[in-house]
């Protein structure tokens, strides 16, 4: 799926706020689905302020619907403004 803009990102936010990372690649192609990806790739690749999609990983929300990005390399979690349905 391609989507037309990329969101505005914040700063970064807690790992409370964050929810669960999702460390399995069909956990996380779950919820990227959700929201109307192909998997979880296709939502890393869309969604990422910079470097390449295998730079972050992908955190859930379940309360709230909300997806956020780790970067690997810092830690770094940032809203995507993306929600599962």
């Amino acid at each position: 799926m391609v989507r037309g803009t990329r969101n505005n990102y914040s700063d970064a936010v807690s790992p409370s706020e964050a929810g669960k990372e999702l460390r399995s690649n069909s956990e996380a192609d779950k919820v990227a689905q959700e929201a109307g990806y192909d998997n979880a790739h296709d939502f890393k690749e869309q969604n990422k302020p910079s470097g390449k999609g295998s730079d972050w990983n992908m955190m859930h929300n379940k309360k709230t619907g909300e997806i956020f990005l780790r970067r690997l390399s810092d830690g770094k979690i940032v809203k995507t403004r993306e929600f599962t349905k």
